[in-house]
């Protein structure tokens, strides 16, 4: 649909939520701790896009890019869902983390504002309840532009991709792939050489489905 390619990011939640109800709406005598992790994954009929033609009005949509796998991380433990609480009151907080790269803060005071002296709970209060949490598989891939998309003379354009959940492992390094992914912005900040806050911005991919090369081609 139109709002699934214009606003993947916020429409995908929101399937995968149906798909959890429908299923604790089929299933007896099943509560929602017995309802499975659906994860949407997409396949996009359009032409597959060069990296190199990927522009800012691509930002936040879905997009289809044909790439070669050339780098893969090993697959780690992210939290989606992070509990904190304040080791001075007790004070509960849930952090929701999002798709990608994106992060989360942590509060530096706890926010039951409790009056524990001048400074109530003092700094940096909050501990992760790692019980509590909810852990998915996470992994970064990096992937180049193939060789007949390459302009003679210039240099392969390359983007990080992040995959989650059951999308994790599933390519390795020399796999020709057609992407159907979030053109997405990484914003971060670093420290210069002079000491100073800088703010940088990497845009990259967050892969929602794919095909191997051995499957296009049939």
């Amino acid at each position: 649909s139109v709002e699934l390619r214009a606003r993947p990011l916020s429409t995908l939640p929101l399937l995968e939520q149906a798909a959890r109800e429908l299923y604790l709406a089929s299933e007896i005598n099943k509560s929602e701790a017995d309802v499975p992790d659906f994860q949407l994954q997409l396949h996009s009929g359009a032409h597959a896009k060069k990296l190199r033609s990927l522009k800012s009005d691509d930002l936040g949509k879905l997009v289809k890019v044909q790439a070669i796998v050339v780098n893969a991380s090993k697959v780690v433990i992210k939290g989606r869902l992070v509990v904190l609480q304040c080791r001075f009151c007790g004070h509960e907080k849930r952090l929701a983390q999002e798709h990608g790269f994106s992060g989360m803060r942590i509060p530096v005071y706890c926010e039951a504002r409790t009056a524990r002296g001048a400074d109530g709970c003092g700094v940096d209060p909050y501990a992760v309840v790692a019980e509590k949490c909810r852990f998915v598989d996470f992994q970064i891939l990096k992937v180049q532009e193939t060789s007949e998309c390459i302009p003679t003379g210039e240099i392969p354009r390359t983007y990080r991709v992040c995959a989650d959940r059951y999308l994790c492992d599933k390519l390795v390094p020399g796999n020709r792939v057609n992407l159907t992914a979030v053109y997405a912005i990484n914003e971060f900040t670093y420290l210069s050489s002079g000491g100073s806050a800088k703010a940088a911005k990497l845009p990259y991919l967050y892969v929602v489905g794919h095909e191997n090369d051995d499957v296009v081609g049939r």
